[in-house]
């Protein structure tokens, strides 16, 4: 097989500069366009180590000059076979029939075949390097890691299409991955990614968070998606033939973790361990949050449920939040709809500051809350959150809270689902609300039979909300 390659220095931003670049070549000995090829009787590894040599020396010309750093490369292969010939009857050439396979056959002639030529764009000589690394299987090229993507996300663009997929999440996935191809090079086969691969890749992104150019979070949605790419590959879609040791066994070698934050959380529980602390709170509250702070203490809400919180969800003469579904789930199927009994301190409070104008809500329903000024308390568009930052105030500014004592407001409703899973221990009650803490929290059923067979009992939520007030009471927070 005869195998050349064309490196093309590609013009970015400055294309005065680059024709300047682009004229002084000649003079420097290169030619406009570069020219690797395999020798005969070269290995493979012989000549990729002969054309990095060779590469080493022109990029190093084309940086002293300032060329931008993206280039073309265009493999072209080559294939030549002696075809099949019957030793005496003179037949035609073609493939060989399978009545006349283990028989002598003289091979006259020589049949050549040029395969498509292989384009990619790269950045970095060791990607010139991988992008020469052409696999033929069969007479055509091997899969790429560029085509492979390319393939993934046209199926995520056709389930989004189908209304099955939400497009941004396909290119969103596209945008990542595409950092991994770019880094490993498009023309690299698919069929070469392994855990060395990957592993290299994880370095490669621990080297970008330590000069500031990715976060710590943003490193782990990217390897994330990366991995998730190569899984798709090898099931279901059965291009990568084999899955890397490194993401069989587990992934936790290419975890991502910040040091400082897994000290703060092993250094605070997520919930009010300490009543008295979340008692200090509520009490320096203005009564407009301390309602804020009770629904999520009372119905296990989050700061999208009591801002979405519409009238028309609430029995204004019983106390009740009546059939409430979480707004982080209302789409999904299995999210179960929760009716909650509202302490007394609650109703009341809602009651006073319930909203009187109308302010839509997502679905369309007049919101119950909103700020003094009459906005919304969550505005996606200007990215406000006024009730973390009320909270905030309280426990950042007013109280000064360090430490232990300092809990995000996420620890409200978990301070109420830990109550509950330690009820009995907890206090002489005789009833167990551990089974119903998935259900107060409005999470979907965990098992085959909560999802199909048995029914959440609304009595036994209505006697642990109940409960939970009582609880309160007595710490002094309920008031």
């Amino acid at each position: 097989m005869a195998t050349d390659y064309k490196l093309t220095p590609m013009p970015q931003d400055r294309p005065k500069r680059w024709r300047k670049i682009d004229d002084r070549l000649p003079q420097l000995g290169m030619s406009k366009v570069w020219y690797c090829s395999v020798l005969k009787g070269e290995t493979k590894e012989q000549s990729y180590r002969r054309c990095w040599a060779e590469w080493r020396k022109v990029e190093e010309r084309l940086l002293r000059l300032g060329a931008p750093p993206l280039y073309e490369v265009t493999v072209t292969a080559t294939v030549e076979y002696d075809p099949p010939m019957p030793a005496d009857d003179g037949a035609p050439l073609g493939p060989l029939p399978p009545e006349l396979q283990g028989e002598e056959f003289r091979r006259v002639g020589v049949m050549m075949e040029t395969l498509p030529p292989l384009v990619a764009h790269v950045e970095t000589p060791q990607q010139f390097v991988k992008g020469i690394a052409l696999h033929q299987s069969g007479g055509k090229t091997a899969e790429t890691v560029a085509s492979e993507l390319d393939a993934q996300f046209r199926a995520k663009e056709g389930k989004a299409k189908a209304g099955q997929r939400a497009i941004k999440t396909a290119d969103r996935f596209k945008q990542k991955v595409e950092h991994f191809v770019r880094w490993v090079g498009p023309a690299y086969p698919l069929a070469s990614v392994d855990s060395q691969t990957l592993l290299a890749y994880h370095a490669k992104l621990d080297e970008e968070i330590a000069n500031g150019k990715r976060t710590i979070g943003g490193a782990k949605d990217q390897i994330a998606a990366v991995i998730h790419f190569v899984r798709t590959a090898y099931s279901p879609r059965e291009t990568l033939p084999r899955l890397p040791k490194v993401v069989e066994v587990g992934t936790t070698s290419l975890r991502f973790e910040n040091i400082e934050e897994a000290e703060k959380r092993r250094d605070t529980a997520n919930w009010f361990d300490d009543l008295a602390t979340l008692k200090e709170i509520i009490e320096a509250s203005p009564e407009r949050l301390r309602l804020w702070l009770y629904l999520m203490m009372n119905c296990g809400f989050q700061q999208t449920d009591v801002s979405e919180l519409a009238q028309n969800e609430i029995d204004w003469r019983r106390g009740l939040i009546t059939d409430y579904k979480r707004r982080k789930g209302r789409r999904k199927k299995n999210v179960p709809k929760v009716t909650y009994p509202l302490w007394g301190e609650t109703f009341s409070l809602l009651k006073k500051y319930r909203a009187t104008q109308v302010v839509p809500n997502r679905d369309g329903m007049p919101r119950t809350l909103l700020n003094e000024s009459g906005t919304r308390l969550l505005d996606a568009r200007t990215q406000t959150d006024n009730i973390a930052r009320s909270y905030e105030r309280i426990r950042d500014d007013k109280l000064e809270l360090k430490r232990r004592k300092k809990k995000p407001l996420a620890a409200l409703r978990k301070t109420s689902s830990t109550l509950l899973e330690h009820s009995i221990s907890l206090s002489s009650h005789t009833k167990n609300f551990t089974s119903i803490v998935s259900y107060f929290l409005g999470q979907a059923p965990s098992n085959v039979a909560k999802l199909h067979y048995t029914l959440e009992d609304t009595v036994l939520l209505t006697e642990a909300v109940q409960w939970l007030g009582e609880h309160y009471r007595k710490a002094g927070i309920l008031f």
